[in-house]
């Protein structure tokens, strides 16, 4: 999961989003976001919730998106 959190960091590192707006985006909390992002446990339902942003990043439940993201645009590569 560390790794995952990792990439989610970069992408919004390099999307210049904040927590807030990246979770949003997601459709799941910063919270969430923060806990992903530092390794620990999540919810199933966020779980679901991440897995269907990373497939189709435009089904977030972020109401303000105007278009959905370029095709694989929302794929970020970890660095070890």
């Amino acid at each position: 999961m560390k790794n995952l959190g990792r990439a989610l960091r970069c992408y919004a590192i390099v999307e210049g989003l904040t927590t807030t707006k990246l979770a949003d985006e997601i459709g799941i909390t910063p919270r969430s976001l923060t806990r992903i992002e530092r390794g620990m446990d999540i919810e199933g339902t966020t779980v679901l919730k991440l897995v269907r942003w990373l497939l189709d990043p435009g089904t977030g439940d972020d109401a303000t998106r105007k278009e959905p993201a370029p095709e694989g645009n929302h794929k970020v590569e970890a660095v070890a």
